[in-house]
């Protein structure tokens, strides 16, 4: 648990370059990161934060957001999006708001994430 962070802002920056982005999740660390990132909690909302930004460089790949899209994240980050907006009251953990909201355009920059985004509840 004490190197997931570090490991995190590393995947953060090699996520940052499109072809090494797109191996990454062809690897399937994008599976492992929505694992990390959980519903609303006061506890390790570094490792969320981290884990979100991380997610959110990855969905700038096409690749990675068809794949997303295929697993049905988006109705998903939706409603984890809301759970973060409702609970966080004191607006403690904007940054993982902004970093859910980013993961949510990110994909819905695809004409299928339109439709996905539109369609969700």
């Amino acid at each position: 648990p004490k190197y997931v962070i570090p490991c995190l802002w590393v995947l953060k920056i090699c996520a940052a370059n499109a072809s090494t982005g797109t191996a990454l999740g062809k690897s399937g660390i994008m599976r492992l990161l929505f694992k990390l990132i959980s519903p609303y909690t006061a506890k390790n909302t570094k490792s969320i934060r981290a884990a979100t930004e991380v997610l959110s460089a990855l969905l700038k790949s096409k690749w990675n957001s068809r794949r997303a899209l295929d697993n049905g994240y988006t109705q998903w980050l939706l409603k984890l999006y809301q759970d973060w907006h409702q609970r966080d009251t004191q607006n403690k953990y904007i940054s993982i708001h902004k970093a859910l909201l980013n993961c949510i355009r990110n994909i819905t920059n695809t004409q299928m994430g339109k439709k996905a985004f539109l369609q969700a509840d």
